[in-house]
């Protein structure tokens, strides 16, 4: 569903400026990300059951995040660089 509002915002926000498609499906995932880590912020706080290989999956998830971006924002600066 919420892949679904994201495409729909943008395809009709190329066609029409007040589509709120767009912007309801930025709201579920921000709000999905957010439930999400709040779970795993209790989990771990107050239940503390996480396992070993959890651990190091968080871990590599959130090194492999920083690395994504780290890509994403030289690919970024490269193209600019190249067009001026």
């Amino acid at each position: 569903m919420i892949i679904f509002l994201s495409i729909v915002g943008i395809s009709r926000g190329t066609a029409a400026i007040n589509s709120y498609g767009l912007g309801l499906g930025l709201v579920e995932v921000i709000l999905s990300v957010g439930l999400w880590i709040r779970d795993a912020i209790r989990e771990y706080n107050y239940i503390g059951n996480h396992t070993h290989k959890v651990k190091i999956g968080l871990k590599l998830g959130f090194l492999l995040f920083i690395a994504s971006e780290v890509m994403i924002f030289r690919t970024i600066f490269w193209a600019f660089n190249v067009s001026t």
